[in-house]
């Protein structure tokens, strides 16, 4: 049977952001609502095609115990093929009908699966960050982020033939900016700033 991915309509996703493109704080009982009212399962072949149509990703980065933030590059094996040597912040992926019948269901039983079929490690902490909106890209345009922030006590990748992973200093990871994915330069400030909140914090 075709991939059946969540969906909203493009439409109601201008309306939540006010039109607001890039990393954009929207509460998170609005994107539930959004998903609960206008979430509904596309065949995923149709989805990559309809810009009207925009294809709900978690996109979940983690920092671990020491402070660093875990980078990966996608190897060609991976399935998405626009997004080959990139490297990228994010865990995640497209969810499924197969995770729930119920949109708002899908989406936490997927955003679970994706961390589960990704990464072997413990969620000691997580924290949901804001949207990821950016329509400069065709691969954009077909999709929205849900960006979280999680920290770890990591073991491995699990798709090791797909993802190359390094932990890098939040203040090293702009010397990856001009190869990493387009959500992931989205986020690169957020992820730097809440670094450097922390540590001011910690002074």
């Amino acid at each position: 049977m075709d991939e059946h991915v969540l969906v909203v309509p493009t439409v109601y996703v201008v309306s939540l952001l006010d039109g607001a493109q890039g990393f954009v704080v929207v509460p998170f009982d609005r994107v539930i609502e959004l998903i609960k009212t206008k979430g509904h399962f596309v065949p995923r072949a149709l989805a990559e095609q309809d810009e009207s149509l925009r294809q709900i990703i978690p996109y979940m980065i983690a920092i671990n115990g020491d402070g660093l933030v875990l980078l990966m590059r996608r190897t060609k094996r991976q399935g998405e093929k626009r997004l080959h040597g990139k490297y990228s912040l994010g865990i995640g992926g497209h969810i499924n009908e197969s995770d729930s019948n119920d949109p708002v269901e899908a989406f936490f039983n997927g955003k679970h699966r994706e961390f589960e079929e990704e990464v072997d490690a413990d969620v000691l902490d997580e924290r949901y960050l804001g949207i990821i909106n950016d329509t400069s890209t065709e691969v954009g345009r077909v999709h929205l982020g849900i960006a979280y922030l999680l920290r770890l006590d990591f073991r491995k990748i699990r798709e090791e033939d797909q993802m190359e992973s390094w932990w890098v200093r939040a203040e090293d990871l702009s010397n990856y900016e001009d190869a990493l994915e387009g959500w992931s330069r989205v986020v690169l400030p957020v992820v730097k700033s809440f670094f450097g909140h922390s540590r001011s914090g910690q002074s």
